[in-house]
């Protein structure tokens, strides 16, 4: 439906494949973004309803789980956009370097490339060894 309305935004003198994966791609990224906001917003009550339940028996408590969450989410919001959609499009819906490259518009060696440099700045985050 995207293609549809905004085939006026194609300019003929480029290649249509590539205009057509960049819309591909923004989709795609958009939809994480609203997937994102909703889980996170259901995660965030069914949270606080495990944290009372939590309250009220002694033991293990889900907040940590719940901290650990929210760092993951703050480190990926920080990466960039074209290693934060490798990254999810491999490893949340377990698609291949192939239909990655397909979707983002570029070539395998790049999905590879946006992939690993991902997990490095995730890391690093994560473990606080920021090198900027």
């Amino acid at each position: 439906m995207k293609v549809f309305r905004n085939i006026d935004r194609f300019r003929s003198g480029r290649s249509f494949a590539a205009w057509l994966n960049t819309v591909t791609a923004n989709t795609a990224i958009d939809y994480y973004r609203k997937w994102i906001k909703q889980k996170y917003h259901l995660d965030m009550d069914k949270r606080y309803a495990e944290v009372l339940a939590a309250d009220k028996q002694p033991g293990s408590h889900p907040s940590d789980k719940a901290h650990v969450q929210q760092k993951i989410q703050a480190a990926l919001e920080e990466i960039s956009v074209n290693q934060r959609a490798a990254f999810t499009l491999r490893y949340f819906e377990q698609m291949s370097t192939a239909d990655i490259a397909r979707i983002l518009g570029c070539a395998e060696g790049t999905v590879r490339v946006h992939i690993r440099r991902s997990l490095l700045a995730l890391r690093a985050r994560l473990t606080g060894k920021i090198n900027q």
